[in-house]
């Protein structure tokens, strides 16, 4: 087979070149021709059957893809009709056996394996690799770190990654079409390549060292699946479980995974996703949320405002009512009442002293020397005027009886000798009278009476105050006994020159000697 194709190479390529500025060699090829025939020679190798790991994959109405092994790599495709018999989904990392012819595609010159069957074999040697790893990282809690979230106002925004590709001018016309005041530091490293795991270890804790942005962006664009190892190195995904600031991993695109999507704080399927998180709060968010606190601030303000002045009118209040003004006033009123109730009360029991005081003077009164000698007087006089009443009457009487001459004559002498009697008679109970003892019974009422006065002076509550004694009464000026006491209570005590007004702070029986 390939001598064929050299016996047809060499037939059309003659030994001797002839060189010319003008015009083409007479068995000069266009590459078109060249690569139909090699073309031609490649199909004419017939079916080749080849196992590999899949590295890249585009799945659409065909399936152009890549298989490899640990040190090359081919690139494959299967048409639709050839993709409906396959009874699995082909992944990125599974290993395949893969049947199918060599082509060589004329347009660009690229070689193809055109793949008509395929069949799954498992994992591949780096995908069970990365799934090892993958699993020890779980079992030491490198994937359970605490995720932390971002803060909802983001001021400077770390990018790790290539400063060669496309990655930092996406983030920054994100950001910027978003939020134009979030900063953008860039940390650069290498993302593909031996040693892009250490650069990116490198710029990640230099990051850290820094301490200036509020949160990292560590990534790449898309690519095959061995440029996105470096993200899935043992050392990288413990860095980044350990970093002080926040981690957004955006590793490629969304199909695409790598361990760091474990071991950061969030996963974004793309770097400009990423950036869009980071710029969640846009400049239209912030100017909304600044209308909205200076109205809520407005508001408060108005609240707190009308607080203070209800709480101001409040103690104003207050304090009028318990002014030293309003306090001495209302215990003034209270003075004043006290002092009415204890001068109701004093001239109340002065009136009931004295109509007691006035009654007993009423009978002693009764009893008084010139009132009893007064009353002896008049019932002797009244006992002479109708003693002389009586006698004029009888002279008038015998008068008359002995008016006539003869007869007043006759009886001259009887009437002198009646008239004898009788005045011997009135001089008998004139001397009768006199020799009633008058002045020792005036002795024995004045003594009576000057003995019945000062046992009234003594029961006279006066004269017992006048002696150190006291009278107790409460506030309705009714009197007090000691069981009536309680504590606190107002009392008002009367002495000789005055009262007291006290309360009670206790109070104490008399101890039994």
């Amino acid at each position: 087979m390939i001598d064929r194709f050299i016996q047809s190479f060499d037939e059309r390529v003659k030994p001797e070149i002839e060189f010319s500025n003008s015009a083409p060699s007479s068995n000069a090829m266009s590459v078109s021709d060249f690569l139909r025939i090699t073309d031609n020679a490649v199909r004419s190798f017939g079916t080749a059957v080849v196992v590999g790991e899949i590295s890249e994959i585009k799945n659409y109405s065909h399936i152009y893809f890549k298989i490899k092994d640990q040190s090359s790599s081919v690139d494959c495709v299967m048409w639709a009709s050839s993709k409906a018999s396959l009874s699995f989904e082909p992944k990125i990392g599974q290993s395949v056996e893969i049947t199918g012819t060599s082509s060589l595609y004329q347009k660009t010159g690229q070689f193809k394996l055109i793949v008509n069957s395929m069949r799954p074999l498992g994992l591949g040697l780096i995908m069970e690799r990365l799934k090892a790893l993958q699993e020890k990282l779980y079992q030491e809690g490198v994937f359970d770190f605490h995720k932390r979230p971002l803060k909802k106002f983001i001021n400077t925004v770390g990018v790790i990654t290539s400063t060669d590709g496309r990655v930092v001018h996406d983030i920054e016309m994100t950001i910027k079409r978003r939020n134009p005041l979030i900063n953008i530091l860039v940390y650069p490293a290498s993302v593909q390549g031996g040693g892009a795991a250490k650069s990116l270890i490198n710029a990640l804790n230099l990051a850290n060292e820094d301490n200036r942005a509020d949160v990292l962006i560590i990534g790449r664009g898309g690519g095959s699946f061995e440029d996105l190892l470096p993200f899935s190195d043992e050392q990288l995904v413990r860095e980044t479980a350990k970093s002080r600031i926040p981690i957004i991993s955006a590793v490629g695109h969304e199909p695409d995974f790598a361990l760091t999507d474990y071991s950061c704080d969030l996963r974004a399927a793309t770097p400009t996703a990423a950036a869009e998180i980071v710029s969640m709060l846009t400049t239209y968010d912030l100017n909304n949320s600044i209308d909205k606190m200076m109205s809520d601030l407005d508001r408060l303000i108005h609240s707190i405002s009308d607080d203070i002045r209800f709480k101001l009118s409040y103690l104003v209040k207050t304090l009028d009512k318990t002014s030293i003004e309003n306090i001495l006033y209302s215990r003034e009123l209270l003075l004043k009442n006290c002092i009415s109730k204890l001068d109701a009360s004093v001239n109340a029991s002065y009136n009931r002293n004295l109509n007691i005081l006035s009654k007993y003077d009423s009978i002693l009164s009764k009893y008084e020397g010139k009132v009893l000698l007064s009353r002896i007087d008049s019932s002797i006089n009244s006992h002479m005027n109708n003693m002389t009443n009586c006698i004029e009457n009888k002279v008038n009487k015998l008068k008359e009886i002995l008016s006539f001459d003869s007869r007043i004559l006759g009886f001259d002498s009887n009437i002198n000798g009646r008239l004898f009697l009788l005045n011997q008679a009135v001089k008998n109970s004139v001397y009768m009278l006199e020799q009633i003892s008058v002045k020792s019974k005036l002795d024995k009422i004045r003594s009576d009476y000057i003995k019945n006065l000062t046992t009234l002076e003594n029961l006279n509550p006066m004269s017992v105050l006048k002696r150190g004694y006291s009278i107790t009464f409460d506030e309705n000026g009714k009197l007090l006994d000691y069981d009536s006491l309680k504590k606190n209570m107002t009392i008002v005590t009367k002495v000789e020159k005055g009262c007291i007004i006290s309360r009670v702070i206790d109070k104490k029986e008399n101890e039994i000697k």
